[in-house]
């Protein structure tokens, strides 16, 4: 057997197995992107989030706390967790819209904060301590507010929200957080959009640690899995009031969003594809060497 037909595809998988080696070599972290909503701005060192407080190691330091502070209007630029420029990135407001859903187009947000000394340490100094909300018009009517996120890279993500009613510490005002991945952007949300990942959230400003919720009322925070599949999807992220008779509190509200990619679609830094080259290149010359002359 001639020794090329062997070396060959040899070298071809040698420079295959390069290309998917350098595809995950970006911390995925680098992508993670921070979201605080309300009228206070977090400070940079704050850990007092989900997903910042489970971390430890290099998270502990200086290099991802950055977040981006949003009030009642989109945003016109983003950074990452690690304070590099979050290009292409867009983040867009809905509230309701009157009609069982959300609009993006053009929201009515209300900005809630309160002060350090009616919560607890948890809550105290931390994004989780002010809010976007959304007023009821009635006592019986779920209003909701949330998010659309635009420019995501292809991958799965984790997405730790915090939603509570930060007028009130009554359990009963509780949050229903979902998610919903469209394939472009949207302007109304439905409230029972078919597709909505959801857990609920029970409202409390006494905890003094990090809680889970479920998919009934428990915990305060939900941790929701998305997939996102093309470059033009979007994230959707919805909030809605859990009142109840006792407690006529129906107002969906948003403290923040911290967003993780689990996995990414590789992108190939261009050595990669000079290499790449490099191996078509030396194909085709021993390809070539066995032709018979």
């Amino acid at each position: 057997m001639n020794p090329l037909t062997i070396r060959l595809p040899g070298a071809l998988l040698f420079f295959a197995a390069l290309f998917a080696a350098g595809s995950t070599r970006a911390a995925l972290v680098d992508s993670a992107l921070l979201l605080d909503f309300g009228a206070n701005n977090p400070t940079t060192t704050s850990v007092a989030s989900p997903w910042r407080s489970s971390q430890t190691g290099s998270l502990d330091s200086s290099t991802y706390n950055q977040w981006n502070n949003i009030g009642t209007s989109n945003p016109s630029s983003l950074i990452y967790a690690n304070g590099t420029s979050a290009t292409g990135m867009t983040v867009r407001i809905g509230s309701d819209n009157g009609s069982a859903g959300l609009t993006f187009a053009s929201p009515s947000i209300n900005a809630a904060s309160v002060t350090g000394s009616s919560v607890t340490t948890l809550f105290n100094n931390s994004v989780t301590r002010d809010a976007i909300f959304t007023q009821s018009a009635t006592a019986t009517q779920n209003k909701g507010v949330g998010v659309q996120i635009g420019g995501l890279g292809i991958g799965t993500y984790d997405i730790y929200i915090v939603a509570r009613n930060t007028n009130n510490s009554d359990s009963n005002f509780g949050q229903q957080t979902s998610a919903y991945v469209s394939s472009s952007a949207i302007d109304t949300l439905a409230y029972s959009q078919s597709g909505l990942v959801s857990k609920q959230i029970a409202n409390s400003s006494t905890n003094t640690s990090w809680t889970a919720a479920g998919p009934t009322k428990s915990g305060n925070y939900a941790v929701l899995s998305v997939t996102i599949s093309s470059t033009t999807d979007f994230l959707n992220i919805l909030t809605l009031g859990l009142g109840d008779s006792g407690s006529p509190d129906y107002r969906g509200f948003l403290n923040s969003i911290e967003i993780v990619p689990t996995s990414l679609a590789p992108i190939p830094e261009p050595s990669t594809y000079a290499l790449l080259g490099g191996a078509g290149v030396l194909s085709l010359a021993l390809v070539s060497r066995r032709k018979p002359r």
